[in-house]
């Protein structure tokens, strides 16, 4: 569900990022944050913008260490006879590629380019040789959720709107705490909220989540499906308990 919130804070992000691709004062930018945070949310977002407001297209990569980097500049090539905003998530599982598409980066004159990133220390952002991406980039920004509570309640409002929900939500602080502070989990409730809106939302929590996740999604998934959910849920911390 693309369901966009944006505190103030986000609102002066997007305008800052907005700008920056609009006025052509440069073709690359950085944003950093913690894990499911809601970075790729809001490049989606700002993607939307550009596209409505400036007539960009979208383009979105997840990067992973076996993209094949030959494949990925061909692709790169042919998105530049157009003027195309591109969002590279997960820039930290394949700096190699990152760094080289920024080398390589005057080349595609008509991309414009958002590297997305988790918070990660200096040791690993410099390469063999010292280079640090992180450092050379000149716009770069970090997603901070200062206001938490408030994202969370505006997605929830979003929701309860668009799917027409009329349990009620129960203590916001609650709801917070039982995503451990979560944009993914919170999703995720949600979904499981609209399946089954027979409480309020504050009451489901960790045991209740497991229990309406296990009977909608995974009860019929096959060991190896479950071992390659297990894997990605701990990437983004989001726990799941198999009956």
């Amino acid at each position: 569900d693309r369901l966009f919130y944006q505190t103030t804070e986000d609102f002066k992000l997007t305008k800052t990022f907005f700008e920056y691709f609009k006025s052509n004062k440069g073709n690359i930018a950085l944003l950093t944050g913690s894990p499911t945070n809601g970075k790729t949310t809001f490049a989606l977002n700002l993607s939307q913008e550009l596209s409505e407001k400036e007539s960009f297209d979208t383009y979105y990569l997840e990067m992973s260490p076996d993209l094949p980097t030959k494949e990925i500049h061909h692709e790169l090539s042919i998105l530049n006879r157009f003027k195309t905003f591109v969002v590279l998530d997960d820039i930290h599982k394949n700096l190699p590629l990152a760094t080289e598409i920024y080398s390589n980066s005057e080349e595609w004159e008509n991309l414009s380019f958002l590297f997305l990133s988790r918070i990660i220390s200096k040791e690993i952002q410099e390469d063999e040789n010292g280079f640090n991406l992180y450092k050379v980039i000149r716009l770069k920004e970090q997603i901070r959720n200062q206001n938490i509570t408030c994202k969370f309640q505006g997605i929830i409002d979003a929701f309860i709107q668009k799917y027409s929900i009329t349990e009620a939500v129960g203590d916001l602080d609650t709801v917070v705490k039982n995503c451990n502070i979560n944009l993914l989990k919170l999703h995720l409730i949600l979904r499981l909220w609209q399946i089954e809106p027979n409480c309020s939302l504050a009451d489901i929590d960790e045991r209740e989540f497991n229990k309406r996740l296990f009977r909608h999604y995974l009860n019929d998934l096959s060991d190896n499906e479950l071992e390659g959910l297990t894997e990605i849920s701990s990437r983004h911390r989001v726990s799941y308990f198999i009956q």
